[in-house]
């Protein structure tokens, strides 16, 4: 009943999701084959696949997912073996059912639902999290609250940055330290969940609202709405007026601009889906988005590059979140460093979002 148990659901490597498997069996011969690579599966399961792939608002819901990483989101560093502690007493005094992996670096805590129909499942994986966040302040990686299209490392897989395996902890565990943990973490195991605290499973219908309730999210210096209301220009001179003041506000972004485009290089894949990301959930529409990777970050004058119309256009038709600060700068891909020193940035296949 818990873990991974329901199909079909994406799998990925690095970052780059690439196909769908429809059972178990599918699940480890996709494990087998990428042995000792970042191994991603994601979270839920789905009922509906369209051109191979997944209908995010059809996940079916079956835990709530909370990463406990080694830093929070300002780049502080955290205990995460207290900060676990916490949360499981928490679980525990709530009567849920949940278990728990260290990822190789942090810890990913899981807790299980009931199987119950919900009208708005973003909201109520949000406001459910959003409440134990509020309950336990924990300093969540609070990306993956209400997030349908979320990834989660497959247990029994390795994490390269840190070359410890991903591995299911019990109490006691925690209670050794993080050291012990580590030392666990050398040896590989196979995908099964074995610890979980059963006790009751979760009821999200008291959470499934049409909003999202005490959205304790810090709210950005730029206001895209307030700019288009103020202004009254329309569609792409809106967009394009809109656009150049938004880049000011944003040097990593002025970056790209600066080192890409016309009479320079191409923006790459990484690029081009930092400057999507951005685009995407500020307002701007795909067509604007896709001009934009072709007039500003092409040297191509005609703007015929498919990668880049293919890149806008998929990229739309997913749920992304503006990727953090700490992601890009652990990833090697921050446009404000010298991307190419980095160790690791010539080793990514797809620039992997929160």
């Amino acid at each position: 009943m818990f873990g991974i148990n329901r199909f079909p659901r994406e799998v990925a490597i690095e970052g780059h999701r690439f196909k769908l498997v429809y059972s178990l069996k599918e699940l480890k011969e996709f494990m087998l084959k990428y042995n000792n690579q970042n191994q991603y599966t994601s979270l839920y399961a789905f009922n509906i696949i369209n051109n191979k792939k997944p209908k995010y608002d059809t996940a079916i819901i079956d835990k709530v997912f909370f990463d406990i990483d080694l830093k929070t989101q300002q780049n502080e560093e955290i205990n995460i073996i207290k900060q676990t502690l916490i949360l499981y007493n928490f679980a525990i005094k709530h009567k849920y059912t949940f278990s728990l992996n260290f990822s190789g670096r942090g810890i990913h805590f899981y807790i299980y639902t009931k199987d119950i129909q919900l009208n708005n499942k973003k909201y109520a994986l949000y406001n459910f999290s959003n409440f134990v966040k509020e309950q336990t302040q924990i300093p969540f990686d609070t990306t993956s609250f209400g997030d349908l299209a979320r990834e989660t490392r497959l247990l029994g897989s390795i994490n390269r940055r840190s070359n410890k395996y991903v591995i299911p902890l019990t109490k006691e565990d925690l209670e050794k330290g993080i050291e012990y943990i580590q030392d666990l973490a050398n040896n590989k195991i196979d995908l099964t969940q074995k610890y979980i605290i059963q006790n009751t499973l979760l009821d999200l219908k008291e959470w499934d609202t049409d909003k999202q309730q005490n959205r304790n999210i810090q709210q950005r210096d730029y206001n895209i709405k307030y700019e288009t209301q103020k202004y009254n220009i329309k569609d792409n001179e809106m967009s394009l007026f809109i656009f150049n003041k938004f880049i000011e506000k944003f040097p990593c972004i002025k970056a790209i601009f600066e080192n890409y485009g016309k009479d320079k290089k191409t923006a790459g894949y990484h690029q081009r889906t930092f400057i999507l990301s951005f685009l995407k959930n500020h307002g701007f529409s795909s067509k604007f988005a896709n001009d934009i990777i072709h007039k500003l970050l092409s040297n191509d004058n005609k703007g015929n590059s498919h990668c880049a119309q293919t890149h806008a256009y998929n990229f739309y038709r997913y749920n992304y979140n503006i990727p953090f600060c700490k992601s890009l700068k652990e990833r090697g891909i921050c446009p404000l460093l010298e991307q190419q020193k980095s160790k690791c940035y010539n080793k990514l296949n797809q620039f992997d979002i929160n």
